[in-house]
């Protein structure tokens, strides 16, 4: 074809560059030409992913690289043209492609993590791949190894496997479909795609999508029940996959026609040409021309019967081929056979057991390059400047601050230096975020009192709290809930009964602080002269009211001699005032090099120095403008290359989220299970949960110890937790919606143990990401009443935000019987939050866009007046104040509404007696 012609991404014509529209089927072609000015490049997404670039056009969308802002990762996103909007068939077959793809969780297929509608658009984000696709790979490398096809086509059948298991049928298996990434091993990892005429199998009554009789998929690959319109099963996939093994064997398609239509008809009606006579170079096996002969049935009933019984055939007759010069072992995972040097099988992700040389040597090269990078290197002079701190402390309060990006090596050098301190008998208290990563109230707090006053886990009582002024006892009684009131079952707090603004005197934060000054003292007498060290882990994920305590009395300090260390992302200000700052940068590139070694002849070598010299990675911005820029590395960056290189990965990503993502989707399918539920649940997970949340996965056992070996998870008597908060973060944005949905879902059942009961901002969050609306709202606001009575308005906010964005995606949704209240309710609740914490202009834009949803003539109006009126008292309008008030005064007599108007009655009273 002429290189000046453009291929249509729809049917296939060729067309002219100055056609407006495709010629055969009327796809508008000005889609193709790469704009500028796209209105989507620098938009950000719901769930913070950020539209980069585009990449793709196809006939239903097109498609883009996108980042997801919080953790640096890429993504693709898939928008559909705007020209299909409104069309009722195609938005189906998106939403039906979605919801199939959500629910995909195979190593080889490829998943969408998010779905949605953006400014009247649907869209979805999913894994953004790299490889080739199969069609390429078949053109640019010619005929493929026996072995090799195989390989490739049990890995594929093993997606359709989890796919036919949870009722989906993908209907357009092709080439083109099937993405190859290399390993180091030179084997390949599959990824199956594009499942946009999925069928999801449901009841008969059910909305077609397609009306019956409707031919749907790709003419070469279609089976023949598939082209005569009838019901079709899981065994048309596995027609399509025996197509794709005749042409890949063959090096070419079975059937080939003039048109599409006679390609239908052949597969209606004739026996494929004999393989053996179309290939004699490639001196293929009975045994092999059977199973694609057997595949390729006419009739369902004659082919294989699942995607399993295929791979299986397949697999049983790859170990009857003669392959000289290579010795293969039996995967572990999966049963495939391996070449014994491949430290990755292909088919299931499953690491090989390293195989010893001939003098019986141990474990494979690559190991140490881990281990070396496991040290704690790089970071003396930090070590020094804590250790000096340590020797102040010793007569005074000292407070210091580490910021780093994640991955710089915080928790590391964090650790190092405790290990000091301990052994020389310091007494070290450590806590951080909560298990759950829910922020639950007064968490960390909690657990640093009762660990620096030896108090028991419930706080104990008066008689353990010795030189505890009345003002310390009540931050206790606060602290650890002695006195706390459950509410009645099923009750509700009214709008009205919104805690008031502002502090009051003797509040629970400073009461609290009390309690904490106190707790830093009784430490100091216990220890008898040794140095009492606080060390406060990913203090940005530490819950409000924790970090208030945790400020005030840095920022107040007792005259006890302590050190408090605090270990937090570099963007986040702890606002302690008097505190010293160490900022954690990325290790030098001539230090990443120096520690790959410099044997460029051994593969692990060769790959460490190939990813330094990539110089990804974190670059010295806090140097001043006029000083060159030092290329830096983040340790755990190279210790994930390390882990990526022994385990058969080639051409690392540059993002170390990326990076993480892969060697994840990489995992058996079992084990990448067992680590999202752990991401879920939480850092204090126990087998009974991992047992209840996934019982359908087998040998839990074995799928940890995977999992420990890959270094993802901790297992410490019996209880499972996330080896790094960025593993965990990486886990969770990519799991499949779906998937995620039912997992969180599942999270919230009891499992029997008492110590496992959920707080109620865990309760909230599992909640919301399980799609229950009407308890997430309800959880939402108790939480962020909750977190206004400790004063923690940040902790309110967010909560509120939360509901309120909830509150808005229902009134699309329609699961909620009156949406539109629920997002007015909140936008009051947020308005009041946003007012107290000082933030008067959000408070305002809240409100006046709640203002515009309202009826002219309604409570909810009334109410949102009222809220409007307090905030601009707040802030000292008093006649825009008064004018709010007076309005939502009228609206309450119109409507007839006596419990509103006294509430608005007692407020003017308020004002009057200016409270």
């Amino acid at each position: 074809m002429d290189e000046s012609h453009l291929t249509c991404p729809s049917c296939g014509s060729a067309c002219n560059p100055v056609h407006k529209f495709c010629p055969g089927c009327g796809f508008p072609m000005e889609l193709l030409q790469e704009e500028t000015n796209d209105p989507l490049i620098g938009v950000t997404l719901p769930g913070g992913h950020t539209v980069m670039e585009l990449i793709d056009v196809g006939g239903m969308g097109r498609v883009y690289r996108a980042e997801q802002s919080l953790l640096g990762r890429t993504v693709a996103v898939k928008m559909i043209h705007t020209h299909l909007l409104g069309d009722e068939t195609v938005e189906a077959r998106f939403i039906t492609e979605a919801r199939a793809s959500s629910q995909l969780n195979h190593p080889n297929s490829v998943g969408v993590i998010d779905f949605g509608k953006f400014e009247g658009r649907l869209y979805m984000v999913m894994e953004h791949l790299r490889g080739r696709d199969l069609a390429t790979v078949a053109h640019e490398e010619g005929p493929l190894e026996v072995d090799r096809i195989v390989d490739v086509l049990c890995q594929t059948l093993a997606a359709l496997e989890e796919a036919h298991h949870i009722g989906i049928i993908h209907r357009d298996l092709k080439p083109e479909n099937i993405v190859l990434a290399p390993l180091r091993s030179g084997g390949d990892f599959v990824k199956v795609l594009d499942f946009g005429l999925a069928k999801v199998l449901q009841a008969a009554t059910s909305a077609r999508i397609t009306d019956p009789g409707m031919v749907c998929g790709t003419p070469e690959y279609m089976a023949p029940e598939q082209a005569r319109g009838d019901d079709i099963d899981y065994r048309a996939d596995l027609y399509a996959c025996g197509v794709l093994l005749y042409e890949l064997l063959a090096g070419q398609l079975p059937f080939d026609g003039e048109s599409p239509r006679e390609v239908v008809l052949m597969h209606l009606s004739q026996r494929p040409p004999d393989l053996q006579t179309v290939a004699p170079d490639r001196r293929l096996s009975d045994a092999l021309v059977d199973v694609v002969n057997k595949a390729m049935a006419k009739d369902p009933r004659d082919r294989y019967q699942t995607a399993l019984q295929f791979a299986d055939a397949l697999r049983h007759v790859t170990r009857q081929i003669e392959l000289p010069d290579v010795t293969l072992a039996s995967c572990g995972g999966c049963g495939a056979m391996v070449p014994h040097d491949q430290k990755f099988c292909g088919e299931c992700g499953t690491r090989m057991a390293p195989a010893a040389d001939a003098e019986g040597s141990g474990p494979p090269s690559g190991e140490k390059y881990v281990t070396a990078l496991d040290e704690f290197l790089g970071r003396q002079e930090e070590l020094r400047s804590l250790l000096d701190y340590r020797d102040r402390a010793a007569s005074s309060f000292v407070s210091v601050s580490i910021g780093g990006r994640v991955g710089s090596g915080k928790t590391r050098l964090t650790h190092e230096f405790l290990e000091h301190a301990a052994r020389w008998g310091d007494m070290v208290v450590r806590t951080g975020p909560d298990p759950w990563w829910a922020r639950k109230g007064y968490y960390a707090v909690r657990e640093t009192i009762a660990a620096l006053a030896n108090l028991p886990p419930d706080g104990g009582g008066p008689p353990q709290w010795p030189g505890a002024s009345p003002e310390t006892r009540a931050g206790l009684n606060a602290i650890f809930e002695r006195h706390k009131k459950k509410p009645p079952r099923g009750a509700r707090r009214r709008w009205a009964a919104t805690p008031p603004l502002g502090a009051t005197e003797n509040s629970r934060r400073m009461l609290v602080a009390e309690a904490l000054r106190w707790a830093l003292g009784r430490a100091q007498e216990r220890t008898q002269g040794s140095c009492v060290i606080l060390a406060i882990d990913d203090l940005d994920a530490v819950d409000g009211a924790s970090r208030n305590a945790f400020a005030d009395v840095v920022n107040d300090p007792p005259l006890t001699p302590v050190l408090i260390l605090s270990a937090h992302r570099s963007s986040y200000d702890p606002t302690w005032e008097e505190a010293h700052i160490i900022r954690l940068k990325g290790l030098p590139t001539e230090m990443a090099r120096t520690l790959a070694g410099s044997d460029d002849n051994n593969d692990y070598s060769a790959g460490m120095i190939a990813a330094a010299r990539r110089e990804v990675p974190l670059r010295d911005t806090d140097a001043p403008p006029s000083t060159p820029r030092i290329q830096r590395v983040s340790p755990m960056y190279l210790v994930q290359i390390a882990r990526f290189i022994s385990e058969g990965g080639s051409d690392p990503p540059a993002k170390l989220a990326d990076l993480i993502a892969l060697r994840i989707e990489r995992l058996p399918a079992d084990a990448r299970r067992v680590l999202q539920a752990v991401a879920i649940v939480g850092d204090r997970t126990r087998s009974a949960q991992l047992v209840a949340l996934l019982p359908d996965v087998r040998e839990l056992s074995r799928n940890l110890g995977e999992l420990q070996k890959a270094a993802f998870v901790h297992v410490q008597d019996g209880v499972v937790s996330t080896s790094h908060p960025l593993i965990r973060d990486v886990t969770l944005a990519s799991t499949p919606a779906a998937v995620k949905k039912g997992l969180h879902a599942r999270a919230r059942g009891d499992f029997g143990v008492d110590d496992d009961k959920l707080p109620i901002e865990a309760d909230a969050m599992h909640a919301c990401h399980a799609g229950d609306a009407f308890e997430a709202l309800m959880l939402l606001e108790r939480t962020a009443d909750a977190a206004r009575l400790r004063e923690d308005f940040e902790g309110a906010i967010n909560a509120l935000r939360k509901a309120l964005e909830l509150a808005r995606i229902e009134i699309v949704r329609g699961e909620l019987d009156d949406p539109v209240a629920a997002v007015l309710m909140f936008s009051c609740k947020l308005g009041d939050a946003l007012a107290a914490h000082g933030k008067q202009m959000d408070a305002e834009g809240v409100l006046t866009e709640a203002l515009n949803l309202a009826g002219p003539s309604s409570a909810e109006r009334s109410r949102v007046l009222a809220s409007l009126a307090n905030v601009a008292k707040f802030i000292g309008r008093a006649d825009a104040a008064v004018e709010h008030l007076d309005e939502a005064v009228r609206i309450a007599e119109k409507v007839d509404h006596p419990e509103l108007l006294e509430m608005l009655e007692r407020t003017r009273q308020r004002w009057i007696a200016g409270i």
